[in-house]
């Protein structure tokens, strides 16, 4: 049963990010891979800072080669395009740190 669950799961997911990808897709300039947005935008170190008006998180971009980097600011920028709000209709923001 539980394996079963688990498998539930993962499908979820994969499903979820296979949609968030191709959402993601109409704001990108070049076609990235699931898993080039997992490597570099979802499995990235950094903070979260939070006011009273939007939520800002800031991916640390040490150890990336210029191409990544040069990627991942794409993925930011294309996730800025797509004006996701939190539940609290707060803007969600995306910025790099350590360049």
């Amino acid at each position: 049963m539980e394996q079963s669950f688990n498998a539930f799961l993962t499908l979820h997911r994969e499903k979820a990010l296979n949609a968030f990808l191709d959402e993601l897709s109409v704001h990108l300039k070049q076609k990235i891979s699931l898993e080039t947005l997992i490597t570099l935008y979802f499995n990235r170190s950094g903070s979260l800072a939070e006011t009273s008006s939007e939520i800002i998180y800031f991916l640390d971009t040490k150890g990336l080669s210029a191409s990544d980097r040069q990627t991942l600011a794409d993925i930011v920028q294309a996730v800025t395009a797509m004006n996701i709000k939190s539940k609290e209709g707060k803007p969600i923001r995306v910025r790099l740190k350590g360049r």
